[in-house]
């Protein structure tokens, strides 16, 4: 059996109290009043507990500093529909992003719960020079809501010069080539009563007029219910729909 000598006791005693403490990490300095830091504004865990001018007042400072951020942009535009004051800041969004396909979406379906020409307004400004196909399938969804078959078929054919060999372009062919049997048998029924009995119809896929006009307001919710939220939040929904 190994016994310690008070010497070595000693050296092990020394040893201990010799060795350094970890020091212990510095604590982070709290943020000033009203500065939003990096990386907290589009998940909202910092402005969620401000005051609503607090909130705008965080956000027009963030946005001054780097306007180009995206998350700011969207808590800023989440503030402005819960303020009714929409109109403004999108358009302040579009200029500062004018190349911004979801900016623009949401601005023109927010601008459709509104009024049906201010939507196509947007639209108009839109889509020539911001060449996207999520934003043109929200605009044709649009045309079937509210502008006559003529119109339908040509935003259809619009859509099929820049899009049609694109392969996300299916549906936009589909909903095209039924639209364009549904003109022909209305043209033959104008001119001939009988067209139907005489066997000269085409056989109609289901009128994709019919069907977008038949679920407006259940498909149109949905489609702000997931643009909203998924920019600007859940409590916007009451101010938008």
């Amino acid at each position: 059996m190994a016994l310690t000598t008070p010497k070595s006791a000693s050296l092990a005693s020394a040893t201990v109290k010799a060795a350094p403490a970890t020091p212990a990490p510095a604590p982070a300095a709290p943020a000033a009043p009203g500065v939003v830091q990096p990386g907290l504004v589009k998940a909202g865990t910092q402005l969620s507990v401000q005051p609503p001018a607090e909130r705008v007042k965080a956000l027009e400072a963030a946005l001054e500093a780097e306007p180009y951020d995206l998350g700011a942009w969207d808590a800023r535009l989440r503030e402005a529909i819960q303020e009714g004051k929409a109109e403004p800041v999108f358009e302040r969004a579009v200029k500062q992003l004018p190349f911004a396909a979801r900016i623009w979406a949401a601005y023109a379906e927010w601008s459709e719960m509104q009024d049906s020409a201010m939507a196509l307004g947007v639209y108009s400004r839109c889509l020539q020079q911001v060449p996207n196909m999520d934003l043109w399938l929200s605009y044709l969804n649009f045309s079937k809501r509210h502008q006559t078959l003529e119109e339908v078929l040509r935003s259809y054919g619009r859509a099929i010069d820049l899009w049609g060999s694109d392969w996300r372009a299916a549906p936009v062919w589909s909903d095209y080539l039924a639209l364009l049997k549904h003109a022909y048998n209305l043209k033959q029924k104008k001119e001939n009563p009988d067209a139907e009995l005489q066997g000269k119809l085409l056989a109609e896929d289901p009128n994709p007029i019919d069907t977008a006009k038949r679920t407006l307001k259940k498909e149109l919710q949905k489609v702000q219910v997931c643009r909203i939220t998924k920019a600007f939040g859940w409590e916007a929904l009451q101010y938008a729909i």
